[in-house]
């Protein structure tokens, strides 16, 4: 049997990184409208329709970026509570292992 080796830090530790980019794009999503405002008149109709169309696009986007990002951060910190645990149980079901003193071993 292949032994299963996991870096539980560093998957928890992607998982924080992965959250703090999803905060980042719900930051955009959510101002998304509030930039398209702060745009204004460009002057040509043209323009200000294709910066408008653009924001909302890239605001939709970030939003479904997020949804998903949020899901794949809960399935790591479960991963890592899941394999804690497993590794926990793993360890207590193994007993000890005698110590070996010269000329016997100590129980």
């Amino acid at each position: 049997m292949a032994d299963l080796v996991v870096d539980l830090d560093g998957l928890a530790r992607t998982g924080r990184r992965l959250d703090d980019a999803l905060g980042v794009a719900r930051q955009v999503h959510d101002r998304g409208a509030g930039v398209a405002a702060e745009v204004g008149d460009f002057g040509s109709p043209v323009l200000r329709n294709a910066v408008h169309d653009f924001l909302d696009e890239w605001s939709y986007g970030c939003g479904l970026i997020a949804d998903d990002a949020q899901v794949l951060v809960e399935m790591l910190q479960q991963a890592v509570t899941t394999y804690r645990a497993a590794d926990e149980a793993a360890a207590a079901a193994v007993p000890p292992a005698p110590v070996v003193v010269l000329g016997g071993t100590a129980q």
